[in-house]
């Protein structure tokens, strides 16, 4: 009995990793004696034969048409495109027909497109929403997380006391507010090309067709340890004299709750020039004897409320909305109850990752890392 397609690929795979014509035999044999009616297994030499390649002609096919953009072309082409939106600065678009015409690759937008997508996966893909950072923002979130990197593993969840931060919420009084403030999170949809412009593949844009959702709320929030410990309406604007206040109130009051025995706390807060950086939040905290560690300008990827948490606390006021109607006092008694209940483990898991995003800022100097 000749090799079948199956043996060849069998024999091709084992050969590759090393394993005996002799041990290939044996597997081949069992294999062959579970045919009806049972085969013998194939001879040593066979298997050595199609090894060398001495049987089974396995040349490359040489019909039809040659392709126009080979491995080396590819690398080309994909060098130029790197070279190209690196010299953009994000500030326009570098299409296929820019790549095709620096490149001078003499193949259509089209041919170049699958190519593309063949060798690199590189296809049209919307731009990630990121902080646009200076030169000296870089460095200084790299010499922060260069320092903070080998702090203890505990360190976030033990030795800072209090993580901070400010958010504000639209307060959608109506279903059909909920329902446009929903649709602004949804990040596309699975459809073909031609249903683009279809009744329920489209969101309306926030700035041009901007809806009033009723109302908003401004809160400061802190976790401490696995647990959120303050939810706090800041009433009026938001300056250093509201920040003080929160300070020597809402903030004190849930420290010596949570941390009790302790008359000296440290906080994490963003570097906020008009209210926790400002004369007096900063006197307010050395009143307190609140030692601050700063997070680095434009690092959200950096604060658990930011990257995690915010977003934690939208899904699940998503999934307890009221069907109807709903006052911004409603809303806002809803939403200072759901924060409190975030689960503990999620509030865990958020504060653990600071660590491995410093080492990754660190890693990556200042720029944008991957885990975000």
């Amino acid at each position: 009995m000749q090799l079948t397609a199956s043996e060849r690929a069998i024999i091709t795979a084992k050969s590759a990793k090393n394993v005996t014509p002799q041990v290939i035999r044996a597997y081949l044999g069992k294999r062959r004696k579970r045919t009806n009616p049972p085969q013998k297994p194939p001879d040593v030499g066979t298997i050595q034969r199609f090894i060398r390649r001495r049987t089974h002609n396995r040349t490359k096919e040489t019909r039809g048409r040659k392709r126009q953009i080979t491995k080396k072309k590819f690398a080309t082409l994909n060098a130029v495109r790197k070279k190209l939106i690196k010299e953009a600065e994000a500030a326009k678009e570098v299409t296929l027909a820019d790549v095709k015409k620096k490149s001078k690759v003499k193949a259509s937008t089209s041919t170049i497109s699958r190519a593309y997508l063949e060798y690199g996966k590189v296809k049209w893909r919307a731009a990630r929403q990121k902080p646009q950072r200076s030169k000296e923002h870089m460095k200084e979130r790299t010499e922060i997380c260069e320092g903070w990197k080998h702090l203890p593993a505990k360190h976030f969840a033990e030795d800072v006391d209090i993580i901070i931060d400010n958010k504000r919420w639209d307060a959608p009084t109506s279903a059909a507010a909920r329902k446009y403030l929903a649709k602004q999170h949804v990040r596309g949809h699975l459809r073909t090309r031609k249903e683009g412009l279809t009744e329920g593949f489209t969101k309306p844009n926030k700035k041009k067709h901007r809806m009033n959702p009723g109302g908003s709320v401004l809160v400061t929030a802190g976790l401490s340890g696995d647990k959120v410990v303050v939810w706090e309406t800041i009433k009026g604007r938001w300056n250093a004299q509201a920040a003080a206040d929160m300070y020597t109130g809402p903030i004190k009051k849930a420290l010596k709750k949570a941390r009790p025995g302790k008359t000296s706390w440290k906080v994490l807060e963003d570097n906020d020039p008009t209210g926790y950086s400002a004369k007096k939040a900063v006197k307010a905290k050395k009143t307190m004897k609140l030692p601050t560690m700063k997070l680095p300008r434009y690092s959200p990827d950096l604060n658990p409320w930011d990257f995690t948490l915010w977003e934690n606390i939208r899904v699940r006021m998503a999934k307890n909305a009221p069907e109807g109607k709903e006052t911004v006092k409603a809303f806002k008694k809803r939403l200072r109850s759901t924060a409190l209940r975030t689960p503990r483990s999620q509030v865990k898991a958020s504060v653990a990752s600071i660590r491995k995003r410093i080492a990754a800022v660190a890693a990556a100097k200042g720029g944008n890392i991957s885990i975000d």
